[in-house]
């Protein structure tokens, strides 16, 4: 009831940056959006779900995928358009098909993986920016939109995650 209380008109659950030198920032709404109804959507009433799938939706990129906050002019990614895919296809807000797991695996980085986190040449496709949850959250997505991942994508995954020495 208290989450619902916070949705915004719009579908979503709101975001804010906190810093302990400044006040509380507002911040793009679609991961929280997502988050809030995989950690707890099975708890919403139906109309919250549904608005909060149309807010995902409408944020949702001309190539198919979703990116963290437009106003930080960084580039959509993985990690976002895995969990917005996931949320979707949790709740059945959306048909997803074998596009939406294709749009996912064009983040592979060939020829072994794992997956990037971004596509957007230069710095933003190191190795080093491969990150262990970003790529869980693909393969969660690929689980839900049931187009299950490879054996060769679980174990690039399962690699990455047993040489992540560093937060995510």
């Amino acid at each position: 009831e208290a989450l619902v209380q916070l949705q915004v008109l719009d579908g979503s659950f709101p975001l804010s940056f906190w810093s302990k030198t400044e006040p509380p920032k507002s911040a793009h709404a679609l991961f929280s959006t997502a988050c809030v109804l995989l950690a707890v959507g099975r708890h919403l009433p139906s109309q919250a779900l549904e608005k909060a799938g149309e807010f995902i939706l409408s944020d949702r990129r001309e190539d198919g995928t979703w990116g963290y906050d437009p106003a930080l002019n960084i580039p959509t990614d993985s990690d976002d358009t895995a969990v917005a895919l996931t949320a979707l296809a949790r709740f059945n807000l959306s048909d997803l098909c074998e596009a939406d797991a294709a749009l996912l695996r064009s983040f592979w980085r060939e020829p072994n993986g794992p997956f990037r986190t971004w596509k957007a040449g230069g710095n933003w496709e190191q190795v080093a920016r491969d990150d262990a949850v970003v790529n869980g959250n693909i393969l969660v997505a690929l689980e839900e939109i049931g187009i299950p991942p490879t054996k060769a994508e679980r174990e690039a995954v399962w690699r990455l995650i047993q040489s992540s020495n560093r937060g995510s």
